[in-house]
């Protein structure tokens, strides 16, 4: 009987960690530095530009410990940076990024109970934009950034999935 007794207990014992959901630091905001776009005038007045537009940023989270650089360049004349429609790597794959030519969309993926989920937040183009002209190598057009980029600005993270 005591045999039995203690072989009963050990499913019990087994289950209990399956029981218990772990409590996973979950990212509340994202930081951009170095947030950079560049859009290329259609009209080059003449001007061979040696690249076309492009966006370029620094994202970290101090929750997951995720750095990286992220950003997309065009060849010259191939239009905005613009892409309302894709999201794109960042150096580490599990940041993405969507401009739509007004709004930088971020997601990050993190690992929480053996399940991937993502993190979303946003970032209007509120920045200081200037017009660029030849012998800016990137020829006519104008370049966003926002003040005071080399520092962090924060972004909050306005939603988290989980599949």
């Amino acid at each position: 009987m005591r045999l039995l007794a203690s072989f009963s207990l050990v499913p019990l014992a087994l289950a209990s960690p399956l029981l218990q959901s772990r409590t996973c630091p979950k990212p509340t905001e994202f930081d951009i530095s170095q947030y950079s776009v560049f859009t290329q005038a259609a009209n080059q007045q003449g001007y061979t530009p040696q690249y076309g537009s492009s966006i370029s940023f620094k994202f970290s989270d101090t929750t997951t410990s995720i750095s990286t650089s992220c950003s997309r360049s065009l060849p010259p004349l191939a239009g905005p940076i613009a892409d309302a429609n894709h999201y794109y790597n960042c150096t580490n794959p599990v940041v993405k990024f969507l401009y739509d030519g007004s709004t930088l969309y971020v997601k990050e993926q993190f690992a929480c109970n053996k399940k991937t989920n993502t993190a979303t937040g946003s970032l209007g183009n509120s920045g200081d934009c200037y017009p660029d002209e030849p012998p800016i190598p990137g020829g006519y057009g104008t370049t966003c950034v926002i003040p005071g980029s080399n520092s962090e600005t924060e972004v909050a993270v306005t939603s988290i999935t989980s599949p």
